[in-house]
């Protein structure tokens, strides 16, 4: 989808739909007929693309950028699609790297400190699990710089 076009999509359409196809799949999910397990692949491709399109207008559109929450992402984070899962928590690690080298480095620090006392490699090695341990840490998204990559 070109830019031109996706940022003339309110945002909070495109948050309305995910957060409508989510607590669609959710009730496919429990059900027990094997048709709508069939249709849960096909939601979460849907859920998926939307996700994509909410960052992409994010990333563009600094007001877009600025309307979303932690809680937002960190009700993603635990998504069991691990695709939404993953796209999420990178956001969330890329907004607090936008936030500034030395909030980074002091919650990654922490992250580094924990996973060497407890001898824990794959917490080095994995960014979705420093994700989540960072969103221990945060009750909200650090401040961004004012010379952030998103245009307005």
């Amino acid at each position: 989808v070109p830019i031109y076009l996706l940022v003339e999509i309110e945002i909070d359409v495109l948050k309305h739909l995910l957060l409508a196809m989510t607590q669609h799949q959710q009730m496919a999910i429990k059900a027990t007929d094997r048709h709508e397990y069939v249709q849960n692949d096909t939601i979460n491709n849907i859920r998926r693309a939307l996700m994509i399109l909410i960052l992409e207008h994010a990333n563009y559109c600094a007001a877009s950028y600025s309307s979303f929450t932690l809680d937002f992402f960190k009700h993603f984070v635990a998504d069991p699609c691990a695709a939404i899962a993953l796209h999420a928590a990178s956001f969330i690690m890329q907004r607090v790297k936008k936030a500034g080298h030395e909030v980074y480095r002091f919650y990654f620090t922490k992250i580094l400190a924990i996973a060497h006392r407890e001898n824990d490699t794959e917490l080095l090695e994995n960014q979705y699990l420093q994700c989540c341990m960072l969103l221990d840490f945060l009750t909200e998204f650090p401040p961004l710089p004012e010379d952030s990559t998103a245009q307005g």
